[in-house]
């Protein structure tokens, strides 16, 4: 045979996923209800629904106990789950967000309140995991960040990168270390008529605006201590008067869009810029941003584009990748250390359906490109019928680092009763573990350690 890449850590993990349990019907009305998932454990998770509930499951063997469930078969797979606790103290609570801070093993809760005078409003909590697994909300003490109240208008955003917590109440710009919830830092304040973009990166936050006559202005503050690292005013090439599509922030290089305008990138540092040629309807959906990896993921419906930004002289698109079905939050997920992402996407008339390597095409934008991947049945004897596998979507392990070939291919995820399709996912690096909620509201967690 020919040469093959060799496989990595989160790669070998794919290869040893295999279904551990599933609840064909646990979400009776359809996915349609469910905002989106976390993944506590192997065995718990919390849902985020419609209307701002939220509660926590685990699931448990045939005697109710949570344990070891073995490898799933067609008869074992499906097990018995068992309400935790709602995450709401107090019940009138609206839940919007809950993010795992895993290194400290508690979960952030972003909500509003049910009240009208204060609907708008936004209000964290941070909680035990291990509280919840034992049926109760244990809060922490998380100092200013508990008592913080964001109005209609800001945010609050968890910052994985940076181990940060920020929250923006449309005056100023408050961060906290999310391992000690000591607050950091604020910057600001600003009216409503200076204020800027606010962009985070790598070890960075960023603070952008557009001047009149066509300048950027630009400051990037150190996440430790909100040091000032750059503070520059920079002449942008093009039409002065033409409006901004986007500014985007990558390390230290801002990206600006005219409409109808080149895609510019400006190296923050030298104060030096180059246009990219051939960008001009360049307008992407969705943007995610890996800085240490120095890669750009930008959406285009179904298609993905895989970008390089590590200078003027290195901003370049890489590869397209098609057929990537419904790429939003919830529908891939991101290792950033090893420059992988998991995405759902259209088998595209691919037709084996055995254990094997295969050559896997993918189409770029550049050249056709092919590689081994390795193939992975998920599918459990009886769950799927052969008519649907052939038509269902696949997971895909894209290795970034070259060109966004797919290192393996996860085949027969929610498939049968309950499945129908991927809708939500949860993918956990640390415990080889992805939970699934199919279209049809059926939740299916596969495990690469724990089996049998």
């Amino acid at each position: 045979g020919g040469l093959r890449p060799r496989c990595r850590g989160p790669q070998l993990s794919m290869l040893r996923m295999k279904l551990r349990w599933s609840s064909p019907r646990f979400f009776s009305t359809g996915s349609g209800v469910v905002e989106h998932i976390v993944l506590l454990n192997q065995d718990a998770f919390c849902v985020v629904k419609k209307r701002g509930l939220a509660d926590a499951y685990i699931a448990t063997g045939a005697d109710g106990v949570p344990g070891d469930l073995g490898q799933a078969t067609e008869a074992t797979a499906r097990h018995q789950f068992r309400w935790l606790v709602d995450l709401r103290l107090f019940g009138q609570e609206r839940v919007r967000l809950v993010t795992l801070l895993e290194a400290t093993g508690a979960l952030l809760i972003v909500y509003g309140l049910a009240d009208r005078a204060v609907r708008d409003n936004l209000f964290v909590r941070v909680v035990d995991v291990a509280g919840l697994l034992s049926g109760e909300v244990r809060v922490r003490d998380c100092g200013s960040l508990s008592s913080f109240v964001v109005p209609g208008g800001g945010f609050v955003e968890y910052d994985a990168q940076n181990e940060s917590v920020w929250a923006h109440d449309g005056e100023t710009l408050h961060c906290w270390d999310s391992r000690t919830f000591q607050r950091r830092f604020v910057l600001g304040p600003w009216t409503d008529e200076d204020l800027p973009n606010l962009r985070f990166t790598h070890g960075l936050v960023g603070l952008l605006s557009c001047e009149g006559g066509g300048r950027l202005w630009a400051r990037l503050h150190d996440v430790v201590d909100g040091k000032l690292k750059t503070h520059c005013r920079i002449d942008m090439p093009g039409p002065t008067d033409d409006e901004i599509a986007f500014i985007e922030l990558v390390n230290r290089h801002a990206l600006v869009k005219r409409v109808g305008g080149l895609l510019t990138i400006i190296d923050l540092s030298t104060y030096l810029s180059r246009p990219i040629e051939g960008t001009e309807g360049w307008d992407p959906d969705l943007f995610v941003f890996l800085p240490t990896q120095e890669v750009i993921l930008a959406r285009f419906g179904d298609t993905v584009e895989i970008w390089r930004c590590s200078g003027l002289d290195a901003c370049y698109r890489m590869s397209i990748i098609h057929g990537v079905a419904d790429f939003r939050q919830d529908r891939f997920s991101i290792d950033e250390r090893h420059a992988l992402v998991l995405v759902v996407r259209r088998r595209g008339g691919i037709k084996d359906h055995h254990h094997e390597s295969q050559a896997c095409g993918l189409t770029s934008g550049i050249c056709e490109v092919e590689s081994h991947c390795l193939v992975v049945d998920l599918g459990v004897q009886g769950f799927a019928s052969g008519a649907f596998f052939e038509r269902a979507e696949e997971l895909a392990l894209l290795d970034l680092r070259a060109d966004g070939i797919a290192r393996v291919s996860l085949r027969g995820a929610c498939c049968g009763i309950g499945g129908m399709g991927l809708s939500h996912m949860a993918h956990q690096l640390s415990t080889g573990t992805l939970l699934c909620v199919g279209k049809h509201g059926g939740v299916f967690l596969y495990s690469s350690f724990g089996c049998a």
